[in-house]
This record gives C-alpha cells, structure tokens and sequence, in this order.
C-alpha cells in the first residue's frame, strides 16, 4: 500500500527523534562516568577525577543564582597561583573544639570551618558548655560556620516538616545570631526507619531527589559522600563533595601527610576533616597527632608550597590564575611618600613615621614608625564591603615586619567597623624574631551587614618598627 506523505514525515520524525534521545544517552552517560564515586578503600591509591555536575540542567535556577551570589562573595575566583590548597574542617563537639583544637588553629594562623547544629547546647552533650558568644568570636577569627542539621538526629518519622527543619530551619537559626551560613555538610545520623536520612547523598543522583533540590535550593554548597575527597582544581562542583576524616582511625599522620604533598605535587585540593572529640581514644589519633599534622600544613605554607583556604574557598580556587579579591591598596609602600601617603590616608600625625626608599623586603619602599612615635598608628579604610558582597566573609592579613633599633619589637594589626566599633575590633599582635624580617598572619571575619573597615599598624612605643607587603585577600 502507498503511503501519503504525511504518514512518511510522521515516520521520519519518529525516527529522528529517537536518536537523538539515543546521542542524550550517550553523552549524559559519558558524564556520569566523570562523576563516578571513588570508594574509600581505593581513593588513595589513585590521581584525583575531576567532577562535573550540571546545575545548569535543574529546571529551577534558584540554585545557580546562589552559587553565583557565592562566587562574587569570594571575588570571583582564588587564584593560587599555581599552588594546590588544603582546607580544614571539624564537625561537632564543641567542648573540646573550644578547649583544644581553637587555640591550635589561632596560634597558626589558620582558617578552617565547623559544621554546626543549630541547637548545639541543647540537643547533643558534645555542645552543652558552649555559648553563641563562642562561636561567633570563633567566626570572627577564621572559623566558617556550615549547617549541619538542627540535632544531628533522624527527621524521618516527621516527613518533610522535619527535613524542612533540619536543612532550611537550621540556617535560620544560625544566621539570627549574626553569622553568615555558608553551607551545609551531611550529618551521619543513625537511621530511625529503614530509608537513609537525606536520601543517602552517596551518588549523584541522589540530589536528583526532594532532599537534594530543597539542599540546593538552600544552599550555594553542600558537602556529603558523592565525590573522591581528592579535588581537580578548579572545580565545576559544587554539591556533593567528599573529605578525609582524620579523627576516627581510618588515618594515620602520615597518610594524612600523604594526602597534603599529593594535593602539593598534583595542585590539586584536600579537605581534612576532624571530630575533635574522637582526638586521644583508643586507635585514633592523639591531639599530639593533630598538632603535628597542623604544623605541617603551616611549614608548607610558610613555605609557599601550598594554600591554607576555608572549606568554602577550596571551591573557587584555581591554580591556573593569580587573580585574588585584595581588599587593601598600597601593600608595598612602593611610590608613596609621607607626603602622598596613598591608601595609607588615615595617618592622623606623621610625626615619626617615614617612608624609606631603599632595601624594603621585596621592593625598596617600606614604612619605617620610629621608637616614641606619638600616635604611632597608620591606617586604611576600606569601604562599600556590602556592596562587594563580602560581608560575613573570612580573610587572611598577611604583613612583614621587623625592629628599627637593637631590641626586639612588638607588631600590632587592628582591625574596626568603621560605623559600630563595638561590633568589630580586633587586635592582634606579635613579636619579631631577630633583626630580620618577621610574618604576621593571621585569619578574621568580617561580619555580616558590616559596610565599612579600618584596618591599622603600629608597633611597639619603646623601639621602632618597619612595615612592608601588607595584604588582606580572600581565603
């Protein structure tokens, strides 16, 4: 029988379309083969696989305008300048975090996160002794705080009202208190029913589900067990991504180690995550471990061999650009005088102060306060950080100095909310080591809704200071 033409174009088109929904096969599984979960026995064993996961697929673009808000908050991209990063991480117990592991971090200069309940000093032992107060002066000296849930118990018999109050509810609560979220990280919660809380989170399609959009749709990042603990940089991923857990006896020291010089010679990225309340029992690692592991991450630091960041910043970071949101101007006094101070503008009196023009530390200008100075304090103020997008953001100060004159000398950074100093003053100092050039590093916060800062130098009345290459950038 003769077929019309229009039974023929129906035929062609069926034909067509078939497939192309046969190439979509194809080409969303040669994807998902990029994605596919390392498991733990054998991540170590093997280079690091670049995840990718297209959010530009979710019908729903509440997502991507999160993560973009999140992007301009970390000024774009962290260009580490061809470095690899590692972040660190500890999950609950804040008794001992507050007693041993905070004054390590501080002493080193070193940023990490903590993965929070929101009802913290109620719902778990491990909370109770804690107060607000403390964890907001922990965020305003480089602890990221992520959701963690609101109990770090099961939802599932309260249906969606509870998943609701574990992953939206529980940010509300944190960041009532005056803190930025900037996350969430999967809490391992002991199931009540027979169906995993918060769907698993083990696969990628596991966000493909009423848990994942609500998390996605919540939240910029999420961190569960989808991806290697091993990360490409840059990342194209921004859900999902995995860790290694230091504390509960799966590592030792030099495998942790191991995984640092890896994420070194790779220029990749590692997060190292910590229950600080697991340190010291038997076959886990001592808090003496830890300390070492911290000294570690510090020498290759100071070394430049590698980039401390927060959990969060290990997602925009990029080994392939130097590009890095600085907040301050002026760093190496290179071309200014006392005359033109520059950014430097906030010097009330220059009486003492001079800017020299030969053997800085890497150019040949420096800031030299003389031993007396009155009102021996320089300063910048930096404004329109609401703007910026980088209120409730961590940053690393990063400034050289060294004594003028035969005794050693003292170095201070302050640090003000332009507008409400009772909101923000920090004060930190140090103390210079020989004649020769001393770093001072140290990690802050700046707080949510905060518009304007001023950050300051000066030293040590009894014996003069010089100051140079002074930075504040993102981390």
């Amino acid at each position: 029988m003769k077929k019309s033409p229009g039974i023929m174009s129906i035929l062609s088109l069926a034909i067509i379309s078939l497939i192309i929904v046969q190439v979509i096969k194809i080409t969303i599984t040669s994807k998902t083969t990029n994605a596919v979960n390392i498991p733990a026995a054998s991540y170590s064993l093997i280079k690091p696989v670049r995840a990718n996961l297209q959010l530009s697929n979710i019908k729903d673009n509440k997502s991507s305008l999160l993560i973009q808000k999140e992007r301009m908050a970390k000024g774009g991209v962290i260009g580490t300048s061809g470095k690899g990063v590692v972040a660190l991480r500890f999950d609950d117990y804040q008794n001992v975090f507050k007693k041993k592991i905070y004054p390590m971090l501080v002493a080193r200069g070193l940023p990490c996160s903590m993965a929070l309940i929101s009802r913290f000093n109620t719902a778990q032992s491990w909370g109770k002794g804690t107060t607000w107060d403390d964890i907001r002066e922990w965020n305003r000296n480089g602890v990221e705080i992520w959701s963690h849930g609101t109990d770090h118990k099961d939802y599932s018999k309260s249906g969606y009202s509870g998943l609701y109050n574990q992953i939206v509810t529980s940010k509300e609560e944190i960041e009532v208190q005056g803190i930025k979220v900037v996350g969430w990280a999967l809490p391992g919660v002991k199931p009540s029913t027979r169906n995993l809380p918060y769907n698993g989170l083990t696969k990628p399609s596991h966000y493909n589900s009423t848990t994942g959009r609500l998390l996605m749709n919540t939240y910029a990042l999420t961190e569960a067990y989808v991806y290697s603990p091993r990360r490409v940089l840059p990342m194209n991923i921004y859900h999902g991504l995995g860790h290694v857990t230091a504390s509960d006896g799966r590592e030792t020291v030099s495998s942790v180690i191991e995984e640092i010089n890896i994420a070194i010679k790779n220029k990749s990225g590692i997060e190292i995550m910590c229950h600080a309340g697991n340190l010291g029992k038997p076959g886990k690692l001592t808090f003496k471990d830890f300390e070492t592991i911290l000294n570690y991450i510090k020498m290759q630091w100071d070394k430049g061999l590698i980039e401390v960041l927060t959990p969060s910043g290990i997602y925009f970071a990029d080994p392939d650009s130097s590009s890095r949101l600085k907040l301050n101007a002026d760093d190496s006094f290179e071309g200014l005088t006392t005359a033109n101070s520059g950014a430097w503008n906030g010097v009330r009196n220059l009486t003492g102060k001079t800017i020299e023009t030969r053997t800085g530390r890497t150019g040949k200008n420096f800031l030299r306060i003389k031993s007396g100075a009155i009102q021996s304090v320089v300063t910048q103020k930096i404004v329109n950080l609401d703007k910026l997008g980088v209120s409730g953001e961590q940053f690393v100060f990063e400034g050289w100095f060294r004594p003028y004159g035969s005794k050693d000398t003292t170095a201070v950074v302050q640090i003000n909310d332009y507008d409400n100093p009772h909101k923000l003053k920090i004060v930190k100092k140090a103390v210079s080591e020989g004649r020769g050039w001393t770093r001072q590093r140290f990690v802050f916060c700046i707080p949510p809704g905060t518009k304007n800062i001023t950050f300051s130098l000066y030293g040590d009345t009894e014996s003069g200071i010089d100051w140079d290459d002074i930075s504040i950038k993102k981390i």
